[in-house]
């Protein structure tokens, strides 16, 4: 079942490249054929790293893959929390008003809620163990690579993004090509590439 985001970079892809359908792939294979006349391009080699020989186009699909599987369906029971909350605020405030004839509360207003509750999750352990796990990014799911990918092209465990689209793409780039690294790696500038994309664009230049 899709969710909201995915459905969403949908929407967004179809309004860029109305044209493929929201294909992205399919619009620079229509460039790539308008200018060079060359067809029939693997899908591989757009999403394939730079150092590869590839395009290295990133697939937000690979991304959601990646956590799919971690991702917690329903966050509810930590915000159970703000009910607890409530009751505790209302249990402090009983206490504070049966001493309120005393020297100490004459002259004092007991905090509202909307105070009570500021900066909880800096000073209540619940809420600061659960504000820190929704802010926790969730883990990368691993996958089991064949022989043939060479392990800077497997990704990391902090990172797999560039296992997956081996696994993925692996078969028909070694079809097409009778490897997995497309173009001679002395050949790449890859240095001048990864200048080019960290550098500020700009757009009146």
């Amino acid at each position: 079942m899709p969710t909201k985001s995915s459905e969403q970079y949908g929407r967004i892809q179809k309004e860029l490249f109305a044209e493929t359908g929201g294909s992205v792939i399919q619009c620079i294979q229509q460039m790539i054929e308008q200018r060079f006349g060359v067809k029939d391009i693997p899908n591989g080699w757009f999403y394939f790293p730079i150092s590869r020989g590839g395009l290295e186009v990133r697939n937000p699909i690979v991304d959601f893959l990646l956590v799919r599987n971690n991702l917690k369906e329903q966050p509810n029971p930590f915000f159970a929390l703000t009910e607890d909350g409530l009751k505790e605020y209302a249990r402090l405030f009983s206490d504070w008003k049966s001493g309120e004839g005393s020297s100490n509360n004459a002259t004092k207003k007991f905090l509202t809620y909307s105070q009570y509750i500021e900066g909880r999750e800096t000073r209540l352990s619940g809420w600061w163990a659960a504000y820190k796990m929704l802010q926790d990014a969730p883990g990368c799911r691993s996958i089991e690579l064949s022989s043939r990918i060479p392990k800077d092209l497997g990704g990391t465990s902090q990172d797999s993004y560039q296992g997956w689209n081996a696994a993925l793409y692996e078969e028909e780039i070694f079809r097409r090509f009778g490897t997995l690294t497309i173009v001679e790696p002395t050949l790449i500038p890859v240095g001048m590439v990864s200048v080019f994309k960290n550098s500020k664009i700009q757009w009146d230049s």
